[in-house]
């Protein structure tokens, strides 16, 4: 997050008077609305047990090993999430462990949760420190009570820690829309503002306009914008338990906005356990979010509610975010599976997909919690095979068996920082005598040519600078190449060690020592290495992948890098995904880019590939699957009942389409008074609704139906499907949309 300002203290201004009465604390204290807090300075410290600490004029002083236990507080307001923050002088090795629960009036308490600071919105350098919001169980709605302990566990440091005051900060966000209203109002505002984006559709999210109602929730000061480059997961490390997740979506807009001063919540979207997709920070596409320091600028930030530091999340929430993810990638051309330097406010490469601990290379947060970021390389795969992508390199990870090292002692980065989450280290030597590690990656070639080598230079915190003179020996057939690289200038980046003709029946392999002629005990890094066959690759571009299609001639369209060296260029079309019945073959001796051909039928599955022949071997795009259908929907208004009491009728419809399937109706009725058709209900998903005629006289109703393909079917000629005259009487009511005519 930001660092925030000093002036978060002032934010909101509260009086606090305390008062004890018995083991109960009552705090009587001024707020906003649905916000307060209670807060403890110096000797304001209600006493408490425990062992090992003094209550004097500086606040709370801790030995070595103390345990400091608050008794039972009264909250100034009934609340539904709570956030403990404290200032303390902590030695480097010191921490302290604050425990809470939270009961309601009549003495029921949850049990303890313990937590410590919450390293996203801390200020490091200023001894601030604050923990994880946690949250009141849904079936609870609010709690009224609270009770914090304080643990200094033996740590080797005998000075004394001092915490200086303790807050607690409690929110009352229980009123506002229930998620399934929240899904009702966005569905009908999606059917009034209908847009078709290109490429991967975006995933239902519910906007702020929906969840978010308070005045501060809409503003025009402030932002500003960017193209984004990166993706960011986060997790908002906060409680995992049974609570109204709406609830707490708006606790921590409250918290983000008026708590830490952020003027509105950080990240851009927001997920929930069930799979429902929040829109975070106002602004759109492109605006700058307040969720990743110094990455702010350039990336979007997408945050799991819950803490996920052992909890794996939910199947729901982990597809959606595979879709949220998909839809930006595609929309902003992101290759999930490259590192870039593009961020304006960070001079070191960054993966183009991360968890929010690689931005400072594993430092400094533990965010998105391990649970998550350990399935950042199954979350980039699942994100390219929803947009075809396919990466043209071979790798070779320093942890597979084509990567052998020496037998000596390595450094492992740590907080799963490095290329596929880990990475090895060691120090650099200018003495041979001294330099005893080495590591070999040894290329697997199956087809002969010309090859681009890279290696990765993994952004890691290791408290030493990297080398400037690492060097790379590529062993090439009979012939062998040094490389030196300033790994210093390529962090977080893949370093390209030059091109080479590889041979498959030889031993290719870059080899990699701790000795330099530049600098001593720096670190030096032995992460993965990839191989890019300089033969030609295609990708497949139109028609896109899992688009309906209605027309009989397509124009397929491609891209081929290095086109100079196609030998061959074959379309392919099949009806299956293992291409073993295709209907389109066909065949250029060079490099093509696009084809034209007209299908006689429709298709439910199309699956469709380039395959290129070079110097270097056989290579094809991934394939793509598109749809074609050809036929109109069928449809009609099928019963009229008239309602004699209500003076309505209730009209139904409904139709049919054997491929693509019906997506909308437009519903018209005409009288004959005006023998023009009317529009009753346009682009509608309903099947039913009631109609209020205006004046006595018959009706006659027709449909049309729309299916996914885009195909329309041809309105009903003359007196449409049904009339008035031919509807059925009902003395009962059947509650459905009443459409009335002007």
């Amino acid at each position: 997050m930001q660092w925030k300002q000093a002036t978060i203290i002032g934010l909101i201004l509260f009086v606090l008077l305390t008062v004890q009465t018995g083991d109960v604390v009552q705090v009587q204290a001024s707020h906003q609305a649905n916000m307060a807090d209670l807060l403890f300075t110096a000797d304001s410290f209600p006493a408490g047990t425990g062992d090992g600490f003094v209550i004097d004029a500086a606040g709370l002083q801790m030995a070595e090993t103390a345990v400091y236990q608050s008794p039972i507080l009264q909250a100034p307001i009934p609340f539904n999430a709570v956030v403990p923050q404290w200032t303390a002088g902590l030695a480097d090795t010191a921490e302290l462990e604050v425990m809470i629960r939270t009961g309601t009036a009549a003495g029921q308490w949850q049990e303890w949760v313990s937590l410590h600071s919450h390293a996203d919105w801390d200020l490091p350098d200023d001894g601030l420190f604050v923990g994880e919001m946690i949250g009141v169980p849904a079936t609870d709605v609010t709690h009224q009570a609270i009770q914090f302990a304080i643990h200094r566990h033996p740590d080797g440091v005998e000075t004394p820690v001092m915490v200086h005051d303790f807050r607690l900060t409690f929110i009352d966000s229980t009123v506002g829309p229930t998620i399934d209203e929240m899904i009702a109002r966005q569905a009908a505002l999606n059917q009034t503002n209908q847009e078709i984006e290109e490429g991967y559709q975006k995933p239902f999210v519910i906007s702020r306009d929906v969840w978010c109602e308070e005045a501060a929730c809409d503003y025009s000061n402030g932002l500003e914008y960017h193209p984004v480059t990166h993706l960011i997961v986060h997790h908002t490390l906060s409680d995992n338990n049974t609570v109204d997740w709406p609830a707490h979506l708006r606790a921590i807009w409250n918290y983000h906005t008026f708590g830490l001063g952020w003027g509105d919540i950080g990240y851009h979207y927001l997920i929930d356990p069930q799979g429902n997709i929040y829109e975070g920070h106002l602004g759109g596409d492109d605006v700058i979010g307040t969720h990743a320091s110094s990455a702010n600028t350039g990336s979007m930030g997408v945050a799991l509610l819950g803490d996920f530091g052992a909890v794996t999340p939910t199947n729901p929430m982990l597809n959606a975010t595979i879709e949220l993810l998909t839809w930006k990638a595609d929309q902003r051309d992101i290759n999930v599976y490259e590192s870039a330097d593009t961020l304006p406010n960070i001079w070191w490469g960054l993966p183009n997909l991360m968890g929010h601990r690689d931005v400072n290379g594993g430092f400094g947060t533990e965010c998105p919690g391990t649970a998550v970021h350990t399935l950042l390389p199954w979350l980039r795969d699942e994100v390219a095979g929803r947009l075809g992508l396919v990466s043209p390199h071979i790798y070779v990870d320093e942890l597979s068996s084509s990567f052998i090292k020496s037998n000596t002692s390595w450094f492992t980065a740590e907080n799963q920082c490095g290329h596929n989450l880990h990475g090895y280290y060691t120090l650099t030597k200018l003495d041979p005598g001294q330099s005893f590690h080495w590591g070999e990656w040894h290329l697997p070639v199956s087809n002969d040519g010309r090859y681009r080598l890279e290696a990765f230079i993994p952004y890691c915190n290791t408290g030493v600078w990297e080398t400037a003179g690492a060097n790379y020996k590529i062993h090439h057939g009979s012939s062998s190449t040094t490389v030196t690289i300033n790994q210093l200038d390529h962090l977080g980046l893949w370093v390209n060690l030059g091109e080479y003709d590889l041979m498959a029946e030889d031993d290719n392999f870059i080899r990699l020592t701790n000795l330099t002629n530049t600098d001593e005990e720096l670190g030096i890094w032995f992460d993965a290495v990839r191989l890019l066959p300089m033969g030609a690759t295609a990708i497949a571009t139109s028609p896109g992948h899992d688009t309906w299609l209605n027309q009989p001639t397509i124009n397929f369209q491609w891209q081929i890098s290095n086109p100079e060296n196609v030998v061959k260029t074959e379309l392919e079309v099949a009806t299956t995904p293992d291409f073993a019945s295709l209907i389109v073959s066909e065949s250029w001796p060079t490099a093509v880019f696009e084809h034209s051909h007209t299908f006689s039928q429709s298709y439910a599955d199309l699956y469709w590939r380039v395959r290129l022949t070079t110097g270097a071997g056989q290579s094809s795009s991934a394939p793509s699957l598109f749809h074609l259908d050809m036929a109109a929907p069928q449809s009609a208004v099928h019963s009229l009942n008239w309602h004699p009491a209500q003076n309505r009728y209730t009209l139904a419809w409904g139709g049919t389409d054997d491929a693509s399937g019906i997506v909308s109706y437009n519903i018209e009725m005409r009288t004959a008074v005006d023998a023009l058709w009317q529009p009753l209900f346009s682009n509608t998903s309903l099947t039913a609704a009631q109609f209020i005629p205006p004046h006595d006289g018959t009706f006659w109703f027709r449909s049309q139906a729309v299916d996914a393909a885009g195909n329309i079917e041809p309105l009903h000629e003359g007196d449409g499907d049904i009339n008035s005259t031919q509807a059925i009487s009902l003395s009962h009511d059947i509650m459905l949309p009443i459409v009335k005519s002007n």
